[in-house]
């Protein structure tokens, strides 16, 4: 019976290491909770710290590049903004919110025509937009002329 109690308990033991392995958080994916927060509460700099440690240690994280890049656009440094959002696309090219921050950062620095090019591609990959959002970038673009 003490042989059964043991397996029994080492079976048991063994499951709950293995479920807590299987359920515990992957850091980099804490390291982005983390930056998000930060960045809702417009704490920006405390945000792109973090996210400049996570692209540091793993320069192929798509969605670390993302929200940097976001983060830059939130203190209007457009230029950075950019470099990141394309960025995380070469690094994830179906990336959809990546184009669409890049659109939306282009347009209100007034590079319509880039909006544009990135906004079609975002819709392209499945974002859904509003018909007068679109329609601004279309009409900023020039793409509502009739020739």
């Amino acid at each position: 019976m003490r042989k059964f109690i043991n397996v029994f308990m080492f079976f048991i033991i063994s499951g709950l290491v293995c479920f807590g392995i299987s359920w515990a958080a992957n850091p980099e994916t804490e390291i982005l909770d983390k930056a998000k927060g930060y960045l809702e509460k417009g704490e920006y700099d405390q945000s792109i710290s973090l996210l400049n440690s996570l692209i540091k240690n793993n320069p192929k994280n798509a969605e670390a590049f993302n929200y940097r890049g976001f983060d830059y656009y939130r203190k209007d440094e457009y230029k950075q903004a950019v470099e990141d959002f394309t960025e995380a696309i070469s690094l994830n090219p179906k990336y959809t919110d990546a184009y669409y921050n890049r659109a939306i950062t282009h347009y209100f620095h007034h590079y319509y025509q880039e909006a544009w090019v990135d906004l079609q591609k975002a819709q392209e990959l499945g974002k859904v937009c509003d018909e007068k959002f679109v329609e601004a970038f279309k009409k900023a673009a020039g793409v509502d002329k009739k020739p």
